[in-house]
């Protein structure tokens, strides 16, 4: 896949999250990078780590946004996972960078 367009950045206070949004052709296939490394580009390398579980958070209002309990509930029925011995809904993952670079629209995304 490529980093598309509609991938973004995100850097917004309180959470400090760096986001970036990859296109799949199915849900949660995230769950199978986990312990392998994305490479983005010539020069970036991240290494996937751990699951991301998710709290109440994205199902509470934020900004122009109205709380949604469903997300949450929706991620408990279709993509609990374990997390260090505890199931948790999850969505996404967490990496860390093994080497860093520029990131640029239509660079190529390899799972390695």
């Amino acid at each position: 896949c490529r980093a598309s367009s509609a991938a973004t950045w995100s850097w917004r206070a309180p959470r400090r999250t760096a986001t970036r949004s990859i296109s799949t052709t199915s849900g949660f296939v995230e769950n199978e990078w986990l312990g392998r490394t994305l490479a983005i580009g010539d020069d970036v390398r991240l290494g996937v780590a751990l699951p991301d579980p998710r709290c109440v958070m994205p199902s509470l209002a934020q900004e122009d946004l109205p709380r949604d309990p469903r997300i949450l509930k929706a991620l408990a029925e279709h993509n609990r996972i374990d997390v260090a011995g505890s199931l948790y809904p999850c969505a996404g993952v967490y990496a860390v960078a093994e080497s860093t670079g520029t990131i640029r629209q239509g660079d190529r995304v390899r799972l390695i």
